[in-house]
């Protein structure tokens, strides 16, 4: 067993035992269908690591899945704007559709590219923000507007190009914050319990200030290929 997988053993662990008792669990609102482990292995989830709820949600329409994780690699992980900007929006729209289960990983992610954790505390709420540039500021009303007042979405675009950003920098942000606000709606409507990848606590509130251990938070680090993975 490598390195990776028993890191991941460890952080499974620390899902279910904390402080000497049991953390809560969360029920899933639907039965989570077993996702093939050779097709979990071409999606990149090592043999030795458990599969993520967020597979398995997908896997009801199995044709999806593959699909799914193409498309969500392709919009947060290639496109103008940096992951740190990113996961900022994705931070944004999570806390307005109260994910925990994307905004717990995203949150962890964030931290590891270098996104101060003031700043991600601070975008969970009122907007603009007074840590955030002008120009910040505009990006991140544009997730927030087009996640809870999709019909604002003009002006909100129009603000966003005023302030410095390209034409093609805000397309990539529509694409982050509806892919986001897609995945939010798939984890709370199928109650996605906490994983390796997503180790919140169902009984945090929002804003979140911390999420995970820290060797969960190591786990999925090193499992992204970001920051020390030693």
């Amino acid at each position: 067993m490598n390195r990776k997988s028993v890191l991941v053993l460890g952080a499974m662990v620390l899902l279910l035992v904390h402080n000497g008792k049991a953390d809560p669990v969360a029920e899933p609102n639907l039965s989570l269908p077993q996702v093939p482990r050779e097709l979990a292995v071409e999606l990149g989830i090592d043999e030795n690591l458990p599969i993520p709820n967020y597979f398995s949600g997908w896997y009801y329409l199995p044709e999806t899945l593959e699909l799914s994780k193409k498309l969500g690699d392709a919009i947060l992980f290639s496109g103008p704007l940096d992951l740190g900007t990113v996961l900022m929006l994705s931070t944004v729209a999570s806390a307005r559709n109260g994910c925990k289960y994307c905004l717990c990983a995203g949150f962890i992610i964030a931290e590891g590219v270098d996104v101060p954790k003031d700043t991600l505390v601070a975008i969970q709420g009122d907007l603009p923000n007074d840590q955030l540039s002008v120009k910040e500021n505009s990006l991140m009303q544009l997730a927030a507007g087009l996640t809870t007042n999709p019909a604002s979405a003009r002006e909100s675009v129009l603000h966003a190009t005023e302030t410095g950003w390209s034409e093609a920098e805000v397309a990539h942000a529509i694409q982050v914050i509806a892919l986001m606000n897609m995945n939010n709606l798939m984890a709370e409507g199928f109650g996605y319990p906490p994983d390796w990848i997503h180790p919140y606590d169902p009984e945090a509130t929002i804003p979140i200030e911390e999420c995970g251990t820290p060797q969960q938070r190591e786990v999925l680090l090193e499992f992204l290929g970001i920051g020390d993975s030693r």
